[in-house]
């Protein structure tokens, strides 16, 4: 899928929101974006995605949600237990959240990416399921004919190096 979707950034992520696949796009916009997409909100550094409060605090109660139904889904699963626990441990905000059960799901979002190279950047972020295999597919876009739209698709054009 993410060769065939070719032409936009696409990160993957499994139920506990590590990351486990991402184009060379979602590279190129994202930067070098590895490990786990919850622990990096909760626990830093958060990136370059520029988010108002309210978006950060939707964001992170998604994530918890997720987490909660991950963790009922797979009670047993050793890492995820782990993620779960360090993230109540080490941040307070998590905990919080953890503890007030926040309802939902994070599916889709309008994100502004602060771009190195482009300055900022406005996309669309849908993310879709993958039922059955609990992944979570990512996939950032713009609408056609946009300064957005052209700035992701010198992305694709090679015109930025992936160097970053």
């Amino acid at each position: 899928m993410i060769e065939r979707l070719g032409d936009l950034p696409i990160l993957i992520c499994d139920a506990a929101w590590q990351i486990v696949a991402k184009n060379d796009l979602a590279q190129a916009l994202l930067g070098d974006v590895n490990g786990n997409t919850a622990r990096q909100q909760f626990l830093g550094p958060r990136g370059l995605i520029v988010r108002s409060d309210e978006e950060h605090a939707e964001f992170e109660a998604g994530i918890v949600a997720d987490l909660h139904q991950a963790l009922a889904r797979f009670p047993d699963d050793e890492p995820l237990r782990a993620l779960i626990e360090e993230l109540r441990r080490e941040s307070p905000r998590f905990e919080a959240l953890w503890q007030q059960r926040p309802a939902g799901v994070y599916d889709a979002s309008r994100k502004t990416i602060d771009h190195p190279e482009l300055g900022h950047i406005t996309v669309d972020c849908d993310t879709l399921a993958v039922v059955g295999a609990d992944l979570r597919i990512i996939v950032y876009s713009a609408p056609p004919g946009t300064a957005d739209a052209e700035a992701l698709a010198s992305l694709g054009a090679g015109e930025l190096a992936l160097s970053r």
